[in-house]
């Protein structure tokens, strides 16, 4: 049997950065521009983030912050199931 948690992923484009930060129940908006997004991360400690544009964030189904991958990197190490949002 193949069990898998809930992951919720959204690619940053240059303007939705308040967006992103606003959707993670643990990160702040520092900054962001049509090149970069930059997060401050909330967990056992705080951290920033870079989410250069294209980019993924991925959070938990508990919507904390979980991971930023690259578009190629997304691709090959996440499976986006049809007609999930």
């Amino acid at each position: 049997m193949f069990v898998a948690m809930r992951f919720e992923a959204l690619q940053y484009d240059g303007t939705n950065g308040a967006t992103i930060a606003d959707w993670l129940e643990n990160a702040e908006l520092i900054g962001a521009d049509a090149e970069m997004l930059v997060l401050a991360v909330e967990m056992d400690f705080t951290f920033e983030v870079e989410v250069p544009l294209d980019a993924y964030v991925v959070r938990t189904e508990g919507a904390r912050f979980y991971s930023v991958h690259a578009p190629g990197d997304f691709a090959t190490r996440w499976h986006v199931l049809p007609g999930a949002s």
